[in-house]
This record gives structure tokens, sequence and C-alpha cells, in this order.
């Protein structure tokens, strides 16, 4: 029942009527609450679709991992074993038999990393930026020494809440990025620094690479989104994905500024450990 009333007084301010309604509203609720079980019971759908689709995609992507070294294996083979015999336009065919395959091998593990991340339960600890940060680069250094980067890491000893494996594969795709998103004989400078803010602790990664138009910038995060040949700049277009995905399963968040043709920061919120 839904009971409301006004109180109704004299000249001298002494209450003479009550004047109101009493209202069955039972229909509404039973109304509301189907209602709210309507809304559950989709929610609970579109969970149960969507952790089919991950676990297809999972099990598709997993499965494809072994003909594709099958076919860069026999690729290899008939390099070694027959390249005379193939000539020189059969040899070409079968580096671009090998060239796709190592691509769609590419394609299959980050499709996987990110399928992974959306699946797997990620326990949070405290984890160290500063050796999460030299972590990433040691697994770059090969692609640093040959670009002729300079990395500048501004030193900061702070803790996070993350899963040492998702913060792994944040940061390493960010600074694999700064390194390959260059212009042609440009040496590519980055800097790395921490922020504070709030509850959270910001990393910033700023480079001074190609940069992003203003109309990419609301889809760059989004999965297989490439925004420039892969002759110029190798990779499967995941990158960003792998890395957003990653910091809101740890309950982090993920931006960018960028400017094109004046290179870009990203950046990423992580929370913060309690200093209690």
């Amino acid at each position: 029942m839904s009971d409301k009333a006004r109180v109704l007084y004299d000249a001298a301010g002494k209450a003479v009527r009550c004047v109101g309604a009493v209202v069955d509203i039972t229909p509404r609720r039973e109304f509301l609450a189907q209602l709210e079980q309507r809304v559950a019971e989709r929610t609970e759908s579109l969970q149960e679709t969507t952790q089919q689709l991950n676990d297809f995609c999972y099990s598709v992507a997993h499965d494809l991992k072994a003909p594709l070294r099958s076919q860069i294996g026999f690729a290899n083979m008939l390099m070694e074993d027959f390249a005379a015999a193939l000539g020189d336009e059969g040899r070409e065919y079968v580096r671009c038999i090998e060239q796709s395959a190592e691509r769609q091998a590419a394609l299959v593990r980050d499709l996987l990393a990110h399928v992974s991340v959306s699946r797997i339960d990620l326990p949070l600890q405290p984890v160290s930026l500063a050796t999460a940060i030299q972590q990433a680069r040691a697994d770059l250094a090969s692609l640093e020494k040959s670009s002729q980067a300079s990395v500048e890491i501004l030193p900061a000893d702070i803790k996070v809440q993350a899963n040492p494996a998702s913060l792994h594969l944040v940061l390493s795709n960010l600074l694999s990025n700064a390194l390959k998103f260059v212009a042609p004989a440009t040496q590519p400078k980055i800097m790395v620094w921490i922020e504070p803010i709030n509850l959270y602790v910001r990393v910033w990664i700023e480079d001074n690479g190609i940069g992003i138009a203003p109309e990419h910038m609301d889809r760059i995060f989004g999965i297989f989104q490439r925004l420039h040949a892969r002759e110029r700049y190798p990779g499967t277009g995941m990158g960003l994905a792998i890395v957003k995905r990653a910091a809101e399963r740890m309950g982090g968040r993920v931006g960018v500024e960028s400017e094109l043709g004046k290179g870009s920061r990203f950046w990423v919120d992580l929370k913060a450990c309690s200093t209690k």
C-alpha cells in the first residue's frame, strides 16, 4: 500500500484536517518484480553466451597452433631440401607461404592472449612497478637495440595491486608499440614515469612516434584494429585491445593523448596498494 496525506491548518496554525489517499500498489510491485527477474535472466543468459563464445574462440585458436607449426616446418624443409629444384619462383612461393603462416601464428597467439585475459581469474597482489617495467623492457631488449632507441625511465618505487602476468602484457605491448610506430629513419625516444592519482597509480609511456589521427582515437583499443599497412608496421591489431582488457580486469583503466605526427602518451591506471 502507498499512503500519502497532507495536513490542513487553520488561521491559528492548528491542524484541523488530514486529506490523503491510500493506494493499492500491488500490481506495480508485482510488475517491477517480474521486470527485475527478466533482467536477471537476460543478464545470466548473456553472460553464459559470452563465456561460451570465449571458450569457443580459445579452443579454435589453441587448435590452430599445431597445423600452423606444421605449415611453417614443412615450408622450412622445402627450402632446405629442395631449394635448387624449386627455382627462384618456387622459392618465392614457399617464402610467401611461410610468411603467411607466421602472420597467422602471431594472430593466434594474440587472440589466445586476449581470450585468456577475459576468461581466467586474475588474482591480484602487490607488484613493484619498477620491477615490472624493467622485466617488460628486458623482453624487448633486441628490438630496443636494433632500433637504437633512447629509453628514459624516471625512478619511482611504487607498488600497485595487479596480476604480474597481465601487467607484463600491458607494459610490454605499450613499450613495443612505442618502439615500432615511429617514422622511417627516426630514432625512437621513449619516456616512462609514474604518477599517483588518488586511489590509483598512473603509468605514463610517452614516445616520439607517428601519433594517432583524431578520427581513429575512439577505435584504437578495439580488437583487430589496424591503422597502417602491415608491410610498414607489422602486427595483428590486437595489442591495444589486450592492454585495455587486461587493465580493466585488474580494476584499472587505460587511455591515450596523441597528435598525428607528434607522438603519443599512453597511460594506464592501476589500483594503489593500501598504505595502512
